[in-house]
């Protein structure tokens, strides 16, 4: 299985990155990714095997213990690796750090467990838009960097999903395999 940590922000934020993916599609040659399929990656597993779940999912549990929700909103618009040659275009998420922080528990919980996974580096908290597909973008096109978006809702990380990816021709196809509640968030 082809795994990875992740956020899921709701329903009401994707119908509104959807809107905006819409109104911006045919600007450039990229790869959009599907609004069901938008999340925020905290750390990716790679292949893992069926009998890894059981491990995977105490140490997951073990992430979210007496961890507090938050909330995040969302900063500018970006790309990687780097102006001068994008491949992916992304949303700034506006977080003061915590969604590193909760990547940070995550990849501590899961290093006993799983020595074999690599440690997260540097964290850099985004919601992927799309990819630049083989051929670069298109030639004219105004620069991804040129791209602003609208002001898009904050919304409550209350919980964090292990998440099985399936690589198909017209795209990843995403599974849950298990969700994991962080405490209750204070005032909201």
């Amino acid at each position: 299985m082809r795994l990875f940590v992740a956020v899921n922000p709701g329903e009401p934020v994707r119908a509104e990155v959807a809107t905006f993916l819409d109104s911006i599609r045919d600007r450039w040659n990229l790869k959009w990714v599907r609004p069901e399929s938008l999340h925020v990656t905290l750390k990716f597993l790679g292949e893992r095997p069926g009998d890894s779940l059981p491990g995977l999912t105490e140490a997951l549990l073990e992430a979210a213990w007496r961890r507090e929700a938050f909330r995040v909103g969302f900063g500018p618009v970006g790309v990687f690796p780097s102006r001068g040659r994008p491949r992916v275009l992304f949303l700034q998420m506006d977080d003061g750090g915590r969604l590193g922080a909760l990547a940070r528990r995550v990849d501590e919980a899961l290093a006993p467990r799983f020595p074999d996974l690599d440690a997260i580096g540097d964290f850099h908290a985004h919601l992927t838009l799309g990819r630049v597909r083989r051929g670069g973008l298109e030639k004219g096109s105004e620069p991804l960097e040129s791209l602003r978006a609208p002001a898009f809702p904050s919304f409550l990380v209350d919980r964090f999903e292990l998440v099985e990816s399936r690589l198909t021709p017209s795209g990843p196809i995403y599974r849950t395999r298990g969700v994991f509640t962080l405490a209750a968030a204070r005032g909201t």
